[in-house]
């Protein structure tokens, strides 16, 4: 998961029509080759999708948003809040604590040790978030508050779980993913006595550790009945 404030502005530029490397570049007040980087940036994470363009004179490729849930969402929260600068609520850590207390209450260790974020980082922006109405405290548990930020919520968990490997996602957070496939051959690496239990009505999902590389190491597995 990675949103950088550049990446929000040219994600919102880009769905309101500023759909070139020029036209972005010139509503960020930038050069050609950083937009390029920063659309480089938002393609990697799912956002957006480069195509072939025939329409628009002096552009041989356009932009447009990717038909991924998380980017769907995104979209959605530009158009539900308008005048919210998300920039200060997903830039940077923000985005890892708050996908962290998503779901679940949670002390502030807890999150600090999901998110890989530090409490001093935390502390500086939880005020802002409070204030906001993004965050939510229960004694010394914090929630986002997803009666007021319903699609917020939405877009955290599509975001989180958006993933390119084979299978169905039930869970993921940073590198860590938990999900089911129902053929073996979707698995890289070679099958292990688990696949026996199949046999007998029970089924497997897997968590693996992804890399950059996308190179798979297995990292826990659940049976559950079917």
């Amino acid at each position: 998961m990675r949103l950088t404030k550049p990446m929000i502005r040219a994600f919102e530029y880009a769905v309101r029509g500023e759909n070139t490397l020029a036209r972005l570049a010139k509503a960020l007040n930038c050069s050609i080759s950083w937009a390029d980087m920063v659309v480089n940036s938002l393609e990697k994470e799912g956002f957006i999708t480069r195509k072939g363009n025939y329409s628009i004179k002096g552009s041989r490729i356009i932009f447009e948003i990717a038909n991924t849930p998380h980017a769907l969402k995104m979209n959605e929260l530009f158009f539900q809040y308008p005048g919210i600068s998300f920039e200060e609520i997903l830039a940077d850590s923000k985005l890892l604590f708050l996908s962290a207390i998503s779901e679940d209450w949670m002390d502030i260790e807890t999150a600090v040790e999901l998110s890989k974020t530090s409490k001093f980082m935390i502390d500086r922006y939880m005020r802002q978030l409070k204030n906001r109405g993004v965050v939510t405290k229960s004694k010394q548990l914090y929630k986002l508050n997803e009666k007021a930020w319903p699609v917020l919520k939405d877009f955290l968990i599509a975001y989180r779980n958006y993933s390119e490997i084979s299978g169905n996602v039930k869970w993921k957070y940073n590198e860590e993913v938990l999900f089911e496939v129902n053929n073996e051959n979707s698995l890289q690496g070679s099958s292990t006595g688990f696949y026996k239990y199949k046999e007998h009505g029970l089924f497997l999902c897997y968590a693996f550790c992804l890399k950059e590389s996308f190179q798979r190491k297995k990292f826990l597995c659940i049976l559950y009945l079917k």
